[in-house]
């Protein structure tokens, strides 16, 4: 429905018409509220000018007997079919058809792609004068287009330009207002050819859309839309952007035409003509390209001119830009020759017009500034009336992209620039300046007007390498960002910042900026790097570093330690080949980064070894498949059979040649996990042979290792199918020789076959084979295993005399120094084997070993973790209490009741890297079978440091189903301490003891241990691997440095140190058990499955850490570094009352706890860096305030700001989640422990919450409102599951924090009861106090609901802050204060702070920072200590009217004026005089008192103070105090760009006649108020040499931003018909009910409603929802015609007699962005409210007293003579000036704040009106 509310302008001076319909000039009181009409209403302007008609009858000379023009433009801008249009042209029905004829053309729009915009235009011609009507169909019916229409184009013997879009102008660049708003919209959609889009085009869409089908028919052919072939979710995407949107017509765009022939000459100097020429130019035929030999420059222009025949008359032109080029005027002039011989000059400066002959800045149309277009935009010459050109001359002395080319589209003549909008005041931030910081960078832009705040969006990647885009929110014009969605901000990245101002739902174009980061420091030192070999060179990659914008590389041999490294440097990546070495070399690596401020410390040093062009040496020992001379496969293979992956060569895999090879590409498996018969080679015998192991070698370019290899074998080698296959499994062990990996695969059990196939999985998608070898089966090694009787190899078989095992022993021991009679190799287990025959041996001659076998605990398996969301930060590892290094081999016996030797386990060994990274310190060395297993480890990563460490085992079975034990042989034992199922204390003790006994012998033993075994590498204690040790608990194993540990243990005694030591492993377990309960797991009986606590673990390893951590949750594990690790050992438990209380204890430092978080944090509405906090704060919190990381002021400052988004104080934010912990966790202190899971869930919320994540069904809903986590983002689902877990709609409570819930969340949130509780107040002191006293009286005493706060506001006019005194009930313990304000027929309201209250009393201090002139009401409500609400109280109106102070923290002050504490050059200024004491002059005051600065100049001189802004500001005024000393008499003011360059401004005073001690002047000339850009403003006192001047403050006045009043004596009855502008403008009809105010703003671009009590504007509506109104805006019209800012303005209201009013009213003032259609329509003031009378006044009065203005130099004729001009004739209408009774006062008399000056006001009236008796009508 449209509401539509006229809206005039005429002329008028500033303040003075309020005296024609006032009885009384009310004064200019206190400004502000809001409110907005319908965002379609539409104004008239009627604006008066003296040549209006002129320039009409100009235009109709000019096209007099000249036929017009009609020109189409149509511009594709979405992915659409080629379309070709009949365009049609009829006259009007109104016109003669005799006259004008019917004219028809076409176009053809190209197919569209979406990105590259395509163009089809027609020109109709040789059109007579008249109106037309256009119609444009769609030649072909398989396109959906609607036709277009348009009526009522009138043509004039010009051309008429209508321009077309196939889509909304908006969604492409283009405003809804300005040339957005010019473009028509040509509509797709229609799909069943109706001539609309609705919703049968709808439905056949989303039915042919579903079914995925292609039809053959017309319908399928129009729904696809964007021609694509298939009607899919894009076209439905398209078909959004037109279903049911109002038709779009295009607007006429009207140019004078100038014909080739009616220019006389035209030329173009210093360029050559590449297209066009400068007559088609200028007549609007082509575009014009000139090419000059050189750059452009000022000293190398391009001049283009044109001279007419005759003079052609205008208004002005406009030079158009080609579109997207880079070569448009930036610099340059345009002189214009009239025809009189008389010149303008423009210049083009930057793009900005002005000309020069006015010797300063134009001002521009609306702001009292430049008028300004955008570099690459159009160039507008305003002649500033109609003017006779004769020629134009374009000086083009630089261009966009500084080069020798300039393109100019076209030159457009107007005729009449009245017509001619002025681009709209979008008050879009302008000044963006980027201060780049470390991971940070702050944004600032000059403070906008008329704004109540500003939106800034950030998008770029962020330090985890994400792409985000955040929308901020601010109410000051700066912003600083540190972090962007899950991460902080990267140093180097790029980030694009958007900026918008926005009052309500109105946001402004963005201004843009670009932030990049800089570190502030040297770069870390790069980390994990991996190091390849390659043949001859090395393949280095590392992780890519934060603060590093290159890596430099250095290399030597390995051992050269008198060889110099050398360098590489500048590497932009984080990988690099480094080629040309020797091969088979070891060398020696590291790595430096590089950023701006230089090179950064070295890495670790890294090793690696080159490799040759030799393949890998493998065993031939019992080999089948030998090599045969000269025979192309090896020997036995009779076939290889290919699946899907074929090869070159059939024998490829088994030829002998390692450069032939069979790869599977894009694919980890080759069935060893997904079977398929055609996934990997199949190899035939040519015999049945029996085997076991096999060895395969990948090609040189396999980069991914194989983990798993399943072997499937064929007895029958002629009937190999997948129903035949038979399959083993067994041990893969990747092995290397000459730098090179192969693998070795050892069955399960020995096998016969005539074909086999080896399936293998790699750790990334390409598996390759470039040779395979088969070994037959060799009973040896079984033999020599069934020596023993036990599977751990400690005693031997019992069932053979010891006559025959001694022969056994020595038979075995020959035949293992017996070589291979075929390649003449022993076995390759010899080493291995022949320990195993010396322990058989040793027990032979001893008897059983007294060896330890170490149980496997099956309870350990992470089978049982399957409902833990956090199980990867988990692990199951069992220590074996021994550390090996890399290269050794141990063997790993395995024992199980239920399994025989040989047999599959569900056990695996683990090794890992003592003190390794967190991307290479463990490697899972493959399964274990029952009975003896070697594994030779391998080096985790290539640090040149020692390499190896613990060794783990980990069960993977059902818990509990299954017995296992484990030896191991090799390796050295090092102490493990496990607590994990020891409850008794002195047991406990006992074991923690001998465990430190251990480790100390281990501490004093370890170097000699070192030097011993391991010379390889010097001795350094916090790398030798035998400083390894594990300490296990129930819920942790802490794997750390036996050093560390011991040093961190309290005590002098092993007794002492063990006593401490399990103190704390107490403490560790009962931090975790508690941050546990808080998840909702639980060890109890009555858990239910999904919340039972984990089996895993939580790792704490002695860990290398990477740049800028100082712990770290990584997976499996959390690194803890050398100095933190004995802090690991440290804790005490927390000893608590029965009902939580601490008492005593301290579980560990913020850091591991912090650690903890990460890794047990609920996945599901996690916040890094912030829900991880809630385990610390657990740890730490004694249930009071000032235990916490947080401060609840900066908490309550949060919840009750208003501002959405999350507080960017990362502890601010963690509070949040502890209220909801405070508010609903009440059954006990803050380490109550629960016996039951049940007691568990029902005390703490986030048990509740958390268990929800794991089972969603258990949470509570309605049916069909159940629990959702999915299709959300965090927040939303932090939302739901609090509402769950509290069964409370706690969405209040998460608006307070910044969160706005989806639909979902409300919906699923709105079933629950309202939690009413002022939760955002909750705090530990008052938690803890409602604990206390929740069983007493108090629960009823201290209560303060339903009592009812009371405000009184205290408002200083001129402030930007209210005060307000509140008053309640005694109980009451936080106010909160919500701002409230009008905006139309709706009330909004903001948050705005809290404050503590003293017996029920309380202040507060509201501070606008943004919003101005805009009227407020404060709503209060009180919250008593149980959280419980007050009834809100609510305060009176007050305007807040700030004067638009300048923020002057960043001024210098600099001047001449000097005084005796002048200092003479010295040791700290040698070359120069300093005057002491300048700051006084902009220091406001200090500690409550005002400063002063005095001092002179010479006689003669003239004294000048100059304020340096240090960014540009624009500046509106100044206000000078000095309040002592010798004040500033005469003076002027000047403003300037660089301090060099000084502009003298007019200003409303140019004397200072101070009141108490100060004084306002505005840069104004009585009729316009100047806005000036400013970086410097000299103050200059004429005149006054050789004086003392004092000057306490200086103060800078910004933008202050529109304002609107009104007042009782502003509304009345007209007596008489009132004629605006002699009824040029119309007639205010007698009876007409009148209201009247003044307004500050842009009358182009301002409306003023009127609202009642009960948001009806009033007047009211009609039965279309028109307002039952009429709107004047009236403003004196400049001499150019183009309305700026009034200072001063008036707004009329009026209503048809006999309307019926409201009880009160006030006004509202609203700014659009486009004149004609009102988009972009917010409020930006309000009027207080004021109440009607019961009995209107006629207004036609018998005294009227106005104002002049006296502060800014005007005097009372200006006032009577600016009346004369708006209404001709206006005394003899308004009888008071016919009696001689129209009087005038000083408006600052009237306006002044104290009661002499009232007195003085109510004597003047007095004065006028005591003993006159009324004067009769004058006839």
């Amino acid at each position: 429905m449209k509401r539509t509310v006229k809206k005039r302008t005429g002329m008028r001076s500033a303040a003075a018409l309020l005296a024609v319909l006032m009885a009384v000039q009310s004064p200019l009181g206190r400004t502000g509220a809001m409110g907005m009409p319908q965002k379609n209403q539409r104004t008239r302007m009627t604006a008066t000018m003296s040549d209006a008609a002129a320039g009409e009858e100009a235009l109709a000379g000019l096209l007099e007997e000249r036929n017009g023009i009609l020109r189409v433009e149509v511009q594709g801008v979405v992915k659409a079919p080629e379309t070709t249009w009949n365009v049609e042209l009829y006259p009007s029905e109104e016109e003669d058809a005799s006259i004008a004829e019917p004219a028809f053309g076409s176009l053809t729009l190209p197919a569209g792609d979406g990105n590259t915009y395509t163009e089809g235009s027609c020109e109709l011609t040789e059109l007579p004068d008249g109106t037309y009507d256009l119609r444009m169909e769609p030649e072909n019916d398989t396109v959906s287009y609607v036709a277009y229409e348009q009526k009522g184009i009138r043509i004039q013997g010009d051309m008429v330009s209508i321009r077309l879009m196939n889509d909304a102008p908006e969604n492409h660049g283009y405003g809804e207002s300005g040339a957005g708003s010019r473009i028509g919209v040509l509509a797709m959609g229609d799909i069943d050819g109706s001539g609309a889009v609705d919703e049968d085009d709808k439905e056949e869409l989303l039915k042919l859309a579903a079914s995925g089908q292609v039809h053959d028919d017309l319908f399928y052919d129009r729904a696809d839309l964007n021609g694509d072939s298939q009607v899919d979710l894009a076209d439905v995407a398209c078909f959004a952007k037109y279903y049911k949107e109002d038709v779009r017509t295009a607007r006429e765009i009207r140019t004078m035409r100038i014909t080739e022939e009616e220019i006389h000459t035209a030329s173009a100097s210093n360029a050559e003509i590449s297209q066009g020429t400068v007559e088609q130019l200028f007549s609007g035929a082509a575009s014009l390209t000139l090419e000059s030999e050189e750059a452009i420059s000022g000293e190398n222009p391009v001049t283009i001119s044109a001279e007419f025949d005759s003079g052609k008359t205008m208004a002005g032109f406009v030079i158009d830009p080609v579109d997207g080029s880079g070569n448009t005027i930036v610099d340059g002039t345009v002189s214009v020759e009239t025809e009189k011989g008389k010149e303008k000059v423009f210049e083009i400066e930057n793009g900005k017009v002005k000309e020069r002959s006015l010797g300063r800045a134009l001002l521009e149309f609306f702001t009292g500034k430049e008028e300004t277009v955008s570099q690459g935009g159009p160039i507008v010459i305003d002649l500033k009336g109609q003017t006779a050109v004769k020629k134009v001359t374009i000086k083009v002395s630089r261009t966009l992209g500084n080069t020798a080319l300039v393109d100019i589209a076209k030159v457009e003549f107007l005729g009449d620039m009245k017509e001619r909008i002025p681009e709209p005041e979008m008050t879009a931030p302008e000044r963006v300046q980027v201060e780049n910081g470390d991971a940070s960078f702050t944004v600032t832009w000059r403070k906008q007007p008329n704004v109540t705040g500003y939106e800034v969006t950030v998008h770029g990647v962020n330090s985890k390498k994400n792409e985000v885009t955040q929308t901020f929110q601010t109410d000051k014009p700066e912003f600083r960002a540190e972090g962007l969605g899950d991460g902080a901000l990267a140093n180097g990245n790029s980030y694009e910042i958007q900026i918008r101002s926005v009052n309500g739902a109105w946001k402004s174009p963005a201004a843009e900026a670009v932030g990049q980061p800089r570190a502030a420091s040297l770069p870390p030192a790069p980390e994990n790097i991996t190091v390849t070999s390659r043949y001859k060179g090395l393949s280095i990659s590392w992780k890519d570093m934060m603060d590093t914008d290159s890596y430099n590389l250095y290399y030597r041999k390995y051992g050269d330690s008198q060889g110099a490294y050398t360098k590489i440097p500048d590497i932009q990546e984080n990988r690099y080949e480094l080629k040309g070495l020797e091969d088979k070399t070891k060398y020696d690596v590291y790595l430096t980064g590089v950023n701006p401020l230089g090179e950064g410390p070295e890495s670790v040093h890294y090793t690696g070894v080159t490799a040759a062009l030799d393949p890998p040496v493998t065993p031939d020992y019992k080999r089948i498949n030998v090599e045969v001379p000269g025979e192309p496969v090896t020997a036995h293979i009779e076939s290889v059979r290919y699946g899907y992956d074929v090869s070159k060569g059939e024998y490829d895999i088994v030829d002998g040649d390692y450069e032939t090879s069979w790869v599977r590409k894009d694919d980890w498996d080759s069935g060893a996990e997904y079977y398929d018969l055609k996934k990997a080679p199949i190899v035939s015998f040519d015999g049945s042979y029996e085997m076991d192991t096999l060895v395969v070698i990948p090609d040189g370019d396999q980069m991914y290792s194989y983990y798993k290899a399943v072997l499937y074998y064929w007895t029958d080698r002629n009937d190999i199918q997948d129903s035949t296959k038979n399959s083993v499994s067994g041990v893969l062990e990747k092995k290397t020789s000459n730098n090179k990996a192969y693998y070795e695969f050892r069955a399960d059990r020995p096998i016969e076959a005539e074909a086999v196939q080896l399936t293998l999985s790699a750790s990334g998608r390409r598996i390759s084979m470039a040779e395979l070898k088969f070994y037959y089966y060799d009973s040896l090694e079984d033999e020599i295993m069934d020596l023993y009787g036990d599977p751990y190899h400690v005693s031997l078989r019992s069932d053979e005399d010891r006559e025959t095992m001694g022969k056994r022993i020595q038979s075995l021991k020959d035949r293992l120094d017996q070589p291979d009679p075929v390649s003449g190799e022993l076995h390759p287990r010899k080493e291995i084997l022949e320990t195993e025959l010396a322990n058989a041996e040793r027990i032979f001659k001893d008897g059983a070993l007294q060896a330890e076998i170490q149980a496997v605990d099956s309870k350990d398996t992470g089978s049982s973790d399957g409902h833990i969301t956090f199980k990867g930060g988990l692990n199951t590892y069992q220590p074996l209490g021994v550390t090996a290094r890399a290269g050794e081999t141990v063997t790993v016996y395995v024992g199980s009741p239920a399994h025989k030797t040989g047999d599959g386990t569900r056990l695996q060994l683990v090794q890992t890297q003592y003190h390794g990274s967190s991307a290479a310190w463990t490697r899972t060395l493959g399964n274990l079978k029952a009975g003896a297993n070697d594994f030779t480890l391998e080096a985790l990563d290539h640090m040149d440091l020692e390499r190896g460490g613990q060794l783990y085992v980990v069960y993977t079975g059902e818990a509990g189903r299954e017995q296992y034990g484990v030896r191991v042989s090799g390796g050295t034992k090092i102490p493990v301490l496990d607590l994990s199922d020891t409850k008794d204390p002195a047991e406990r003790l006992k074991l923690a003891e001998a465990y430190v006994n251990g480790l100390e012998a281990m501490v004093q033993d370890m170097e000699a241990l070192h030097n011993r075994d391991h010379q390889d590498y010097s001795y350094d204690e916090k790398n030798c691997i035998y400083g390894a040790t594990d300490i296990v608990s129930r819920y942790t194993m802490i794997s750390g440095p036996s050093d560390q540990i011991l040093e961190g243990l309290s005590g002098n005694t092993a007794a002492e140190k063990a006593a401490a030591l399990e103190q704390s492993m107490t403490a560790m377990d009962q931090m975790v058990e508690m941050f546990y309960a808080h998840k909702g797991l639980s060890t109890a009986s009555d858990a239910e499955p999904h919340n039972r606590v984990p089996a895993g673990r939580l790792n704490i390893r002695y860990q290398r850490m990477f740049a800028g951590a100082f712990m770290y949750a990584g997976g499996l594990h959390i690194g803890i570094e050398w100095p933190q690790f004995k802090e690991m050992v440290n804790g005490k438990p927390v000893i608590a009352d029965a009902e939580g209380r601490y008492q005593s204890g301290s579980l560990f430092g913020w850091g591991l706890s912090h650690e903890i978080g990460h890794e047990i944090n609920e996945g599901a509405y996690a916040v890094a860096e912030v829900t991880n906090n809630y385990y610390p704060l657990l740890a730490q919190a004694r249930d009071t305030n000032d235990s916490l990381r947080f401060k609840y002021e900066d908490v309550f400052k949060k919840t009750t700001s208003g501002a959405r988004g999350k507080a960017s104080d990362g502890a601010v934010q963690l509070a949040m989640y502890w209220q909801l912990h405070l508010a609903y966790d009440m059954g006990g202190y803050n380490f109550k422990t629960f016996d039951t899971s049940k007691e568990q869930l029902e005390n703490l919320i986030f048990a509740r919450m958390d268990s929800y994540v794991r089972k969603p069904s258990s949470a509570p809903g309605a049916e069909g409102n159940k629990l959702k986590l999915s299709g959300t983002d965090k927040d939303n689902v932090l939302m739901r599951l609090a509402a769950a877990a509290a069964r409370k709609d706690l969405l209040d409570f998460f608006r307070h924090w910044g969160m706005e819930p989806d639909a979902d969340t409300v919906r699923y949130a709105s079933q629950f009861e309202k939690e009413e509780r002022g939760i955002w107040f909750a705090n530990d002191e008052n938690r803890v106090w409602q604990m206390e006293n929740r069983n007493t009286s108090q629960k009823t005493e201290s209560s303060a609901k339903g009592s009812v706060p009371q405000g009184t506001i205290q408002y200083v006019n001129g402030e930007n802050q209210v005060n307000l005194e509140i008053s309640g009930d005694t109980n009451v313990w936080i106010y909160e204060i919500v701002r409230c304000e009008r905006d139309g027929g709706t009330e909004k309201k903001q948050s705005v702070g809290y404050a503590y209250a003293h017996d029920g009393e309380a202040v507060f201090t509201d501070v606008a920072a943004t919003a101005n002139n805009r009227v407020y009401t404060y709503e209060i409500t009180g919250y008593d200590k149980w959280l419980a609400k007050t009834a809100p109280g609510r305060t009176g109106e007050v305007k807040v009217s700030h004067r638009g102070d300048i923020d002057r923290t960043l001024w210098t002050v600099s001047t001449n004026l000097t005084n005796s504490e002048l200092e003479e050059p010295g040791e700290y200024h040698p070359d120069t005089y300093v005057q002491p004491g300048l700051e006084k002059m902009v220091d406001l005051e200090t500690e409550g008192a005002v400063t002063t600065f005095t001092g002179s100049v010479k006689a003669g001189q003239t004294p000048e103070i100059v304020l340096e802004l240090n960014q540009p500001e624009l500046v509106t005024g100044l206000v000078y105090t000095a309040a002592e000393g010798t004040p500033i008499g005469k003076f002027s003011v000047s403003v300037s760009q660089d301090g060099s360059s000084w502009e003298r401004v007019p200003v409303s005073a140019d004397t200072f006649t101070l009141e108490d001690g100060s004084q306002t002047v505005y840069f104004h000339d009585g009729t316009v108020l100047y806005t000036y850009d400013a970086a410097f403003v000299k103050l200059t006192a004429d005149g006054q040499g050789g004086r003392e001047l004092s000057i306490s403050d200086l103060s800078l006045l910004g933008q202050t931003g529109d304002n609107v009043e009104m007042d009782t004596a502003g509304m009345g009855r007209l007596t008489k018909d009132f004629a605006i502008n002699g009824g040029a403008d119309g007639v205010i009809p007698e009876g007409s009910i009148v209201f009247t105010g003044t307004y500050k703003g842009n009358p182009a671009y301002n409306v003023v409603l009127l609202w009642d009590e009960k948001g009806q504007i009033v007047g009211g509506t009609d039965a279309d929802g028109n307002i039952q109104a009429e709107s004047l805006i009236l403003a004196k019209v400049p001499e150019n015609g183009l309305l700026g800012e009034v200072s001063d303005g008036i707004w009329i209201y009026y209503l048809p007699e006999g309307t019926s009013l409201p009880e009160h009213v006030r006004a509202e003032l609203y700014r659009v962005d486009d004149a004609e259609t009102l988009e972009g329509q917010r409020t930006v003031s309000s009027s207080l409210t004021i109440t009607v009378p019961e009995q209107l006044p006629e207004l036609d009065a018998d005294f009227v007293f106005a104002t002049w203005r006296s502060d800014t130099g005007g005097k009372p004729q200006d006032e009577l003579q600016a009346m004369e001009g708006v209404m001709p004739g206006w005394c003899d209408f308004m009888r008071a000036c016919r009696t001689g009774h129209y009087i005038l006062l000083p408006r600052e008399e009237v306006i002044s704040n104290s009661y002499a000056a009232l007195s003085l006001m109510v004597a003047q009236v007095q004065s006028h009106i005591a003993g006159r008796p009324i004067p009769a009508e004058a006839k």
